[in-house]
């Protein structure tokens, strides 16, 4: 229905009257004929003419489309329940909004019921598509539509509720609402409060145990520390390097991640420190991955029994005390008795695909030393070397532990068989001790935290041997004041597989390596040898322990010759065994020369008394 003026002009600025009686067909269409309204009192007759864009709306009339336009236009919303009011309506003035007669498609039974609203009727933006019929829309509200008047004064149609653009926005945002939600707040920084011995306390961040954090220093120096514990709100920290010039207040940003070391084929001649980076100036190393400094053993399920020997290349260890692939074995002695000396001779002679040797808070001229002296261009060709010396913070001695352990399972997972030798596992728990005290512990036996004996454990099952390869780890153990039963080394005997008893008094007799046959022990031993050979080993033994128990009598003469048959044997064989047992650092002896070497100097026959008494001499075996 079209609006007149005083002089029946029809007005082109008018908006149609809200109500089916306005209803075009699709968008940018003519009307359909079944749905054209009758035509008002007044509106000109004539032939049906092309369909026209519609006439702006008032808001849009001389201006163009807004935005607020074109967002209200991308929805269409139903008219209002009631009539228009006000002259924007586009009715004529007076007259009766029921008279629009509703207008019926009987010939098309989908068409019954109220037709939509038409493009340009009141409370739809003008060049929307009409809804589907018998389709109800969403009243999501955009804009709230203040009153406007047009060009002539006339308030403009406040504008209708529309729907939401998109039900997939929607649900975006109440998915992410709900993560928001259920998030908890996490600070990411904090700053020092507090330093007290070792320990670096700070009011966050929230990092977890063994986590790594850095704290910025003056200078722009980053000192990097790792979580250990927590006491009430404060966070502590233990550095991995030198505190001074650290201040109250400095900030101390969490990493997110454990501390991890970069391992590769690379590494084979290198020597890194306590952080698992290079340290003898050669370049960087070429990695290929990294793996947890930290890590718990693997299920026991999946280890592969210990049947194979190993070459050590150390006569005595080979024919007396054969260790397995993937034994762990403890070197234990007192200061200044030849255990790093040992554990160059196995290091130079062994035979291994890899050798990975952690040298845990050893004076920083024994580095160098053993490298050159003991370890040798030959045996570094083949080994890892990392180094945490004794002036090093003590979670950088523990780190050194655990990187060696971790760059040998990199070997192991390669399929090698790897020896770890790791100098000294005592002083490993000497850090512990520190680290666990600093951070409030309470000691037990002679000063150790409960913590020391956790962690001893934790380190050593991770030697063994494995499906997919082997470690064969071997341990020293720095006794103190050569009390073999003091509380780290009964630990370290009764989690190991066996142990290598270094004696003093066999040292001031010249005899290296000083192994006392006699205290130590290879629990694989009998699985892993023969049955001949087990028998030689045992006679040896028999032997020595028989001239060991009467060598105080035999010295001061108190024992007469001929007096007991086995003291006798004892006595003439022993300066062999003794020349046996001894072997210098730059030589060394396969597994099957030590055996044939023992079968050698064990086939003396017993003493015959007709022959007065003496042993007769050895036989070579054939």
């Amino acid at each position: 229905m079209t609006s007149q003026d005083a002089n029946g002009t029809p007005d082109p600025n008018a908006i149609a009257p809200a109500g089916p009686a306005a209803q075009d067909g699709p968008a940018g269409g003519p009307a359909r004929p079944d749905m054209t309204p009758p035509a008002a009192p007044g509106t000109p007759q004539g032939p049906t003419a092309p369909a026209a864009a519609p006439a702006p709306s008032p808001r849009t009339r001389g201006r163009g489309v807004t935005a607020r336009g074109r967002v209200a236009a991308r929805a269409s919303v139903p008219p209002p329940p009631g009539p228009p009011k006000g002259p924007a309506s586009g009715m004529p003035s007076g007259a009766d909004p029921q008279a629009a007669p509703e207008t019926k498609n009987d010939a098309d039974p989908a068409a019954s019921g109220p037709t939509p609203p038409a493009p340009g009727a009141a409370g739809t933006p003008e060049g929307s598509p009409a809804p589907a019929s018998g389709v109800p829309e969403a009243a999501g509200s955009l804009e709230a539509g203040a009153e406007a008047a047009d060009g002539d004064g006339a308030p403009e149609a406040r504008a209708q509720p529309a729907a939401p653009s998109s039900a997939k926005t929607a649900s975006a945002f109440k998915n992410l609402f709900g993560v928001l939600r259920s998030s908890s707040p996490m600070a990411l920084e904090g700053r020092v409060t507090r330093m007290a011995g070792l320990v670096i306390e700070g009011s966050g961040p929230a990092a977890s145990v063994g986590e790594i954090c850095l704290v910025d220093m003056p200078g722009g120096q980053v000192l990097e520390a790792e979580a250990v514990g927590f006491k009430e709100a404060a966070i502590q920290l233990m550095p991995i390097g030198d505190m001074t010039g650290l201040t109250p207040g400095s900030r101390i940003r969490a990493t997110g991640s454990p501390a991890r070391v970069r391992v590769g084929p690379g590494l084979l001649g290198r020597i890194l420190d306590g952080r698992g980076e290079p340290m003898d100036g050669l370049g960087p190393v070429e990695f290929e991955e990294s793996y947890p400094v930290r890590a718990l053993p693997g299920n026991p399920m999946d280890r592969a029994r210990v049947l194979t020997p190993v070459d050590v290349g150390v006569r005595c260890i080979n024919a007396l005390l054969t260790l397995g692939r993937g034994q762990r074995v403890g070197i234990f002695a007192g200061s200044g008795v030849g255990k790093s000396t040992l554990m160059g001779m196995i290091a130079r002679h062994m035979r291994a695909d890899v050798n990975v040797i952690a040298l845990v808070g050893e004076r920083g001229r024994e580095v160098r030393e053993f490298i050159e002296k003991d370890l040798g261009p030959e045996g570094l060709a083949r080994s890892v070397v990392v180094a945490a010396t004794s002036e090093q913070p003590a979670l950088v001695r523990m780190r050194g532990a655990y990187v060696g352990t971790a760059v040998a399972e990199y070997f192991r997972d390669r399929g090698k068989d790897v020896i770890l030798m790791m100098d000294s596992a005592t002083r490993f728990a000497y850090a512990a001790r520190e680290v666990g005290l600093s951070v409030g512990e309470p000691a037990t036996t002679r000063g150790y935290t409960p913590s020391v004996f956790a962690l001893l454990p934790q380190l050593l099952e991770r030697a063994g041997s494995w499906e997919s390869g082997s470690i064969t780890g071997i341990y020293t153990v720095l006794v103190e004041g050569d009390d073999m039963n003091e509380p780290v080394a009964d630990s370290m005997r009764s989690i190991l597989d066996g142990h290598l008893v270094l004696r003093r008094e066999m040292a001031s007799r010249n005899i290296f390596p000083a192994v006392d046959i006699l205290s130590s022990i290879s629990r694989l031993m009998p699985d892993i040898t023969t049955d001949e050979h087990r028998a030689a080993a045992a006679r040896f033994k028999d032997i020595l322990a028989v001239y060991v128990k009467n060598e105080d009598m035999v010295n001061i003469g108190a024992y007469q010759k001929g007096a007991s048959r086995e003291v006798d044997e004892a006595v003439a064989l022993y300066p062999r065994f003794v020349e046996f047992l001894k072997q210098p650092t730059g030589q060394g002896q396969s597994l099957g020369e030590s055996v044939a070497a023992l079968m050698q100097v064990t086939q003396a026959t017993r003493p015959d008394p007709a022959a007065g008494g003496g042993p007769e001499p050895l036989r070579r075996r054939a």
